[in-house]
């Protein structure tokens, strides 16, 4: 799902999606040879390339570079819990797409879900001291157009598409 277009039928089938993380800093070394971070490690942020291949392209005439839009992705993000046997409550790093949060454990079985409100995930039970739960979900990011591309291989009836977006 992005906002501001769409996804005819035949448009978007088999998409690939990479999130790579966005550079905000700069490995140095101290007069020591120690090496160190220079940058901002509180704010992460992700650049995205999503590109699909079918029989016509999406909706793409409102997809302008420096056009900000919300990005439903397809790619998927893992989140680490350790239960301290007080807490319910697990904040996320972004907000997930609606019905896409998985709770789930080291041996796989899942965790019942409450609710999911914003960014929050409320679970129906609290996990014991020490038990390390995972949170999977597909993020809503809120990005910028940077690039777009189409192609059209007209002997084999295939249309391509890639848009290049970075996290505002």
């Amino acid at each position: 799902m992005i906002e501001g277009g769409g996804f005819p039928p035949f448009s978007a089938r088999g998409c690939h999606q990479v999130l790579t993380p966005i550079r905000n800093g700069e490995y140095r070394r101290t007069i020591e040879g120690r090496l160190i971070f220079i940058g901002n490690e509180t704010h992460h942020k992700y650049r995205t390339k999503i590109h699909g291949q079918d029989k016509t392209i999406p909706a793409i005439e409102k997809w302008w570079r420096g056009g900000q839009v919300h990005v439903g992705c397809i790619q998927r993000l893992c989140q680490e819990f350790l239960g301290d046997g007080i807490q319910k409550s697990i904040s996320l790093a972004r907000l997930p797409i609606e019905g896409s949060v998985v709770v789930f454990d080291e041996a796989k079985e899942n965790a019942k879900v409450l609710k999911v409100q914003e960014a929050e995930v409320i679970l129906e039970e609290v996990p014991p001291k020490g038990k390390r739960l995972f949170i999977s979900y597909r993020p809503l990011l809120e990005m910028m157009m940077t690039h777009h591309t189409i192609e059209t291989d007209e002997w084999g009836h295939q249309v391509g598409w890639t848009l290049e977006l970075e996290e505002v």
